[in-house]
């Protein structure tokens, strides 16, 4: 997205000539971010003033401050700093380059035997399916990589065209790393694939549950979820992903999933 095309997204928002779905406006924001004499042309505009504008260069000097606190509780004592992080992909990748993805889990989600190692996400990620099979992220998640979709057809990538989203969520603890791609779906909803990397012979299996319900929509070994991906509609989940033997492990991950329609505004 270009500044010109951004203006305009923000001009379509502004003059109600379209409904304009939150992850485009983020995106868009983040555009107009990089140029500050946009931002001072919108500021003169609206008759309000940058002086307290939280930028990259501000932002970068308080990323150790923020990595060093609970996601939660730094949304709290600095809405602003985190408010910025959610829109910016620059400064985003940075924090999380620095930041350990996982916290502990809540105590409510544990079941009553003693696992020995449970790890949420800290942040849920959000995705949000646009025009033309494009994956938009938006919020605080570590952010993915964005992998261009190859020339297929759509039994050939199990029915997924358009963009596709991969996250590495590297855990230093347990020295694995969980691979997550998300692609759009011919004829509407979400391909997801999942894979776990570790240097233990591990067992892993993929739970996927509605939020908040809890009901469960898909469960089996997360081999299965290779090459067979799991198909997801517009909702909130939770995947937990759950390995077996001496040292068994569990990680979660809050995941939302938005088509354009159901976007907010």
């Amino acid at each position: 997205m270009n500044n010109m095309q951004a203006r305009e997204i923000v001009a379509a928002c502004l003059a109600g000539r379209r409904r304009v779905p939150r992850a485009e406006i983020e995106a868009a924001a983040e555009v107009l971010r990089q140029d500050d004499p946009c931002l001072r042309d919108l500021a003169q505009l609206f008759g309000v003033s940058t002086a307290g504008h939280c930028g990259c260069n501000h932002i970068r000097t308080r990323l150790a401050e923020l990595a060093g606190l609970p996601l939660e509780q730094a949304g709290v004592e600095f809405p602003a700093l985190v408010g910025h992080l959610s829109i910016c992909a620059a400064c985003k990748r940075d924090f999380w380059e620095i930041r350990s993805p996982w916290e502990p889990a809540p105590i409510a989600s544990l079941p009553q035997q003693a696992w020995r190692f449970r790890r949420r996400l800290a942040a849920a990620i959000r995705v949000v399916f646009a025009q033309a099979g494009r994956l938009c992220e938006a919020g605080m998640a570590p952010p993915s990589t964005l992998l261009t979709p190859v020339a297929a057809t759509a039994d050939e990538v199990g029915g997924g065209f358009g963009e596709a989203r991969e996250w590495r969520l590297a855990d230093e603890e347990t020295a694995s790393e969980i691979c997550l791609l998300l692609r759009a779906a011919s004829g509407g909803g979400f391909l997801l694939e999942c894979a776990v990397e570790s240097p233990s012979a591990i067992r892993p299996r993929l739970t996927i549950a509605e939020l908040p319900a809890g009901r469960v929509v898909v469960s089996g070994p997360l081999a299965l979820f290779v090459s067979e991906p799991a198909r997801l509609g517009a909702g909130s989940y939770l995947l937990t992903i759950e390995t077996t033997g001496a040292q068994p492990r569990v990680w979660e991950i809050p995941l939302e999933l938005e088509t354009q329609r159901d976007a907010a505004p």
